[in-house]
């Protein structure tokens, strides 16, 4: 049942920003961020096909993470089509570069602690492994740019304080989901997981 809400959420979510690009509501950055939605979920599906079929481990490959992670390379360009982000070129790359220096730098820091750890008991390929650790980065980064966004918003940011929420909750679900790719045990039916992923598509 909680999968099913999952991609329920998301589908609704792809659907309302699709229907607000439709309606010229900020039609670039909805029809960007629909596709986010899409891709994402079609991650989801595959990470869940995956390991309906993988009697021991996670469902985690090269095909649904790196599905998860172009889903958020999509968020953090639609975000960067928001009237509110730096209107150059130069600037948008600047911020979306600072995202991702927060995201490799929270890396490191839970790498001893957290992260080898689990690599030494999961002992993943390499492509699972880029893909768990690429996932919560990615989430980092679109979290960073929204903050950044939110903090120089003068109108909207009722809008951007959602949209931030949102990334934030998924966030901390796609830490955890990452935990269970990198340990090679089943994420699927995980409650705390799937009410963030959700929650997060619901707001």
């Amino acid at each position: 049942f909680s999968d099913a809400a999952t991609l329920a959420s998301a589908a609704v979510a792809a659907a309302g920003f699709f229907r607000a690009g439709l309606t010229r509501r900020l039609p670039r950055s909805a029809m960007l961020l629909g596709a986010s939605a899409t891709t994402w979920l079609a991650g989801v599906v595959a990470w869940l096909s995956a390991e309906s079929h993988s009697p021991t481990g996670s469902g985690l490959n090269g095909l649904s993470g790196g599905l998860m992670i172009a889903g958020s390379t999509l968020l953090l360009v639609g975000l960067l089509r928001l009237p509110v982000a730096p209107a150059t070129l130069g600037a948008r790359l600047r911020l979306a570069m600072e995202g991702l220096l927060v995201g490799v730098s929270l890396l490191f820091v839970v790498w001893e602690p957290a992260v080898a750890q689990r690599l030494d008991r999961g002992r993943r390929g390499a492509v699972a492994l880029i893909a768990a650790l690429g996932i919560p980065v990615a989430d980092v980064v679109c979290v960073t740019t929204l903050g950044a966004l939110l903090w120089r918003s003068i109108g909207g940011r009722l809008t951007l304080g959602l949209l931030f929420a949102s990334a934030a909750l998924r966030t901390l679900a796609d830490v955890r989901f990452a935990t269970y790719a990198l340990g090679r045990s089943h994420g699927g039916g995980d409650a705390l997981i799937d009410t963030g992923w959700a929650l997060s598509y619901a707001l």
